[in-house]
């Protein structure tokens, strides 16, 4: 009797050991994948960064700034400042969005380096590193291995920076906005998945936070991208009716106080920094203003209003109105959308004729990824997914899990090209939608190979 009860217990063991084995070889080939794609090409990015000359300063004024304040961050442990010790320390300013200058600061901090420019364009590829890995897991935890390994191969067009192979590198914080745009969209994917699985993970909703939590603090407009849509999800969800209940009603408030926390959380990094050191930050404006985008976005384009696509024309023309105002202020800021509304009530005919303009370059951009312009991508990329909802094609190939990720691809497609029709239309802020086109083609690639096999088999 002892001797089969042992047995059948080394069996058992023997069987939980395959069970184990066959979970974790695919994420072994995930891995190799990983190091492949991605990490290869961050290396061969830092190589190159690292062969070239860089100057002692920058031409975007702002990444400047990101270097006092992280070389501040390592002598004294404060952030986002400027200063030589703790009595002469003054809140940075005119610096976009205090991202960068964080990550920067407390890198420096750690390590105690004195950091250049190259650490400007390696934090950029680390970004779009970490927004790609980020997917490609998501992607591969719902066994969609194909999109997956895609997206992972196609590393080049997620981390190579605009300028990467040029003579000259980019460093400003334009080479980063891919990944802050995936790391914006996985937390309205995570809920979506959450809602359709009935229960939520943990650990993704946590990733999510932080992902919406880094966009916020890298560029203000791409976290208010991710803070609507993620809101948007939670509120149409709520709204089922298997969802009014009392326990759904406070699971879904208590979600959408994380969501607001997470989206404001460059004001609670500057505020816990004004405590800590004692530092008056009421006077000034430290993140990127809406306003500001939005006026001289007029400028991005011939004009009749006199406006150009440059700093100095926002901060002339309110100045014009009143000298006292000074740069990236509240006043500041107030005052242009003032500026902004008085065109629109006394020259709203040349503002949509402005608007227009830029719709229809945006449009007939070829983006990196595809031949044809993005209009008729954008149209026969929504056929195919009426076409598979029509004939119930996404049960059939069990694609339904990965119907959140196409559909966000969509949503976030759409808001970097309204993002470009009210500010610039130019690809260097355009640029995450050749990820989101290419997270697209990967799950249209994905579904038609399932397609194939389920029909063979």
């Amino acid at each position: 009797m002892l001797v089969e009860i042992r047995t059948f217990m080394e069996m058992q063991n023997k069987n939980t050991v395959f069970q184990k084995a066959l979970f974790l070889w695919p994420w072994l080939v995930f891995v190799l994948f990983v190091f492949v794609g991605p990490v290869g090409e961050l290396r061969q990015i830092w190589k190159q960064v690292d062969a070239q000359e860089v100057p002692a300063s920058s031409g975007w004024g702002a990444t400047n700034i990101w270097l006092t304040s992280a070389e501040c961050m390592r002598k004294t442990g404060a952030w986002l400042c400027t200063g030589e010790n703790r009595q002469a320390l003054t809140p940075f300013r005119n610096a976009d969005d205090p991202g960068h200058a964080f990550a920067l600061g407390l890198y420096s901090r750690i390590t105690q380096k004195v950091l250049t420019l190259r650490h400007v364009t390696k934090l950029n590829a680390v970004i779009n590193f970490t927004g790609l890995l980020c997917i490609a897991t998501v992607l591969f935890a719902l066994r969609a291995y194909v999109s997956s390994f895609i997206l992972l191969l196609s590393a080049s067009i997620f981390l190579q920076s605009l300028n990467t192979n040029s003579s000259r590198l980019n460093f400003s914080p334009h080479d980063s906005y891919i990944g802050t745009a995936l790391l914006a969209s996985l937390l309205p994917i995570i809920l979506w998945l959450g809602y359709k699985r009935g229960r939520f993970s943990k650990i993704g909703l946590c990733v999510g936070l932080l992902g919406l939590s880094a966009a916020a603090m890298i560029r203000q407009p791409i976290g208010i991208m991710g803070f609507m849509v993620s809101i948007t999800v939670l509120a149409v969800v709520a709204l089922q009716k298997q969802q009014r209940n009392k326990r759904a009603l406070l699971r879904n408030l208590g979600l959408a106080f994380l969501i607001f926390f997470a989206w404001q959380t460059q004001r609670w990094v500057t505020l816990t920094r004004d405590v800590v050191f004692h530092i008056d930050s009421s006077k000034m404006h430290q993140g990127h203003g809406i306003s500001h985008n939005l006026y001289i976005g007029l400028g991005a384009v011939e004009n009749s209003l006199g406006i150009k696509w440059a700093d100095s024309s926002g901060n002339a023309d309110a100045k014009k109105d009143d000298a006292t105002i000074a740069y990236c202020t509240p006043a500041y800021f107030s005052k242009l959308w003032q500026l902004y509304f008085r065109h629109w009530r006394e020259h709203p005919l040349e503002i949509m004729r402005i608007y227009a303009l830029k719709t229809r370059a945006l449009l007939n951009t070829k983006f990196a990824v595809m031949r044809p312009p993005l209009f008729v991508f954008l149209l026969i990329s929504l056929a195919l997914y009426c076409l598979a909802r029509r004939y119930k094609l996404l049960e059939r190939y069990a694609f339904q899990s990965l119907e959140p990720i196409y559909v966000m691809a969509f949503v976030f497609i759409f808001f970097f090209i309204v993002q470009g029709v009210l500010s610039h239309h130019s690809l260097q802020y355009a640029a995450p939608i050749n990820a989101f086109i290419t997270m697209q083609l990967s799950l249209i690639g994905d579904f038609f190979i399932r397609n194939r096999y389920t029909k063979s088999s």
